[in-house]
């Protein structure tokens, strides 16, 4: 009998048992996970939650002696732990959600979007206008259903990856779309350069048709130049880009009612356009269709209370270069920011230059980031209010005294959110119910 390890038991490691157990009915089954979660001891309530529970480092030792024929890794789980790579020496295969899904559908159309940010927004957009184009799609990653409760759609399934995803994924894909690259989780990668080697690896090891990339972003095209696949681009004068805070096809200004805020989010439909161009869609009628198109949860989420104050929920925001984005975008008003969370290294220097651009009327620092954050501050000449208040709830209990109508709260932290939070989400939801209290 094969011994299949789950490793990792969120919502994508249950629903990677289900599917497992389903097609593999008389294999025996483990779940480990790294800290012990006494909720997986209890007796399982039905055959599809039948397994043997592992965790720590009793758990690990038994995975890195080989033991088990299959290991279905969950993706927050580094490729590179070492325990992981001397199970795959003593023989061991890995696999993952989206390789599972490609084995069985060795036939669909499938789109990859990907890059540092936006990806989530701009699956969701191509997924919408696809729809207004009569096509027939569905989204399944990052965002939505688990991958392998996702059934192929009759004409493109639409996949949301992060380099965690595409970083072991072996399969075919129709189209791959890079929307931009800055560095990002250089801990489970181990270097900003294997990031981007990571997160490129269908494109550079050519197992897609189509590529569709951003023309500006110099590291994008590097890695990329040297590759014999076929491409095309966004935000060059030659195709759809933007300029001046408006969308253009070539030289022609185009009308929309497209209602995202900022140029990251028409940038994002510059790459959807992009696309559909490629497919042979008419997209011009689409431009005038996309008003009931809203801003994903925590994602320049936009709420104006009964004192006239703006606040912006952007807690998706984890670097330097996503939290400048939201700036741009409030450019006409008086904003409190606040900043930091789980430290992870990265350089925040050109950023704290930046506030200089924008009217910054206090910056409240928060998490072990943000305590790096004001060492930095107090040794640099700022023409704003700032301090390190240490979470969330500490930084709207001071803005509660201070903001005034017409003015802006952000919560566009820079920075992940695990040093408090269990993710980006429940620091969120803590941001939207403090704005309620």
């Amino acid at each position: 009998m094969d011994k299949i390890l789950i490793w990792g038991y969120g919502v994508e490691g249950q629903s990677n048992l289900a599917y497992l157990q389903k097609k593999y009915p008389k294999s025996e089954f483990f779940v480990l996970t790294d800290e012990h979660q006494s909720s997986l001891c209890q007796a399982p309530d039905s055959l599809t939650l039948q397994f043997n529970y592992l965790y720590g480092d009793q758990g690990l030792a038994r995975l890195a002696d080989g033991e088990f024929n299959l290991i279905v890794k969950s993706p927050g789980i580094s490729l590179y732990r070492p325990e992981l790579q001397q199970a795959l020496k003593k023989g061991s295969k890995l696999s993952s959600a989206i390789n599972l899904w490609y084995a069985d559908n060795p036939d669909a159309k499938t789109i990859i979007v990907t890059g540092t940010k936006g990806k989530s927004t701009t699956a969701s957009l191509l997924n919408y206008l696809m729809a207004k184009a009569q096509l027939q799609s569905t989204i399944a990653g990052n965002i939505g259903v688990p991958i392998l409760a996702t059934a192929a759609a009759p004409d493109y399934t639409i996949f949301e990856l992060s380099s965690y995803q595409l970083a072991d994924l072996q399969a075919q894909v129709d189209c791959f779309i890079v929307l931009n690259l800055y560095p990002e989780h250089i801990p489970w990668h181990g270097s900003e350069e294997q990031y981007y080697l990571d997160k490129l690896q269908p494109l550079l090891n050519q197992r897609i048709e189509h590529c569709i990339l951003r023309a500006d972003s110099k590291r994008l095209q590097q890695l990329a130049s040297p590759l014999k696949v076929k491409r095309s681009e966004f935000n060059s004068v030659m195709g759809f880009h933007v300029t001046d805070g408006h969308l253009y096809f070539k030289n022609e200004r185009l009308r929309h009612n497209f209602a995202l805020k900022g140029e990251h989010n028409l940038l994002n439909l510059a790459a959807c356009l992009t696309l559909l161009v490629e497919l042979k869609v008419d997209w011009r009628p689409l431009l005038n269709q996309m008003q009931d198109f809203a801003a994903l949860p925590h994602r320049m989420q936009e709420r104006l209370a009964d004192n006239g104050v703006l606040y912006v929920n952007d807690s998706i925001s984890t670097t330097p270069d996503s939290c400048y984005c939201a700036l741009q975008s409030y450019q006409d008003k008086k904003i409190h920011l606040i900043l930091g969370g789980d430290e992870r290294g990265l350089d925040y220097h050109l950023l704290l230059t930046q506030l200089a651009e924008f009217n910054i009327q206090s910056l409240s620092l928060i998490g072990t980031t943000g305590q790096r954050i004001s060492e930095q501050l107090a040794k640099m000449p700022v023409n704003f209010n700032w301090c390190y208040r240490q979470n969330l709830s500490n930084a709207m209990q001071y803005l509660k005294t201070q903001v005034k109508a017409g003015e802006c709260v952000l919560l566009s932290p820079a920075a992940p959110s695990f040093d408090q939070f269990k993710n980006y989400q429940a620091r969120g939801d803590l941001f939207n119910q403090l704005i309620q209290d």
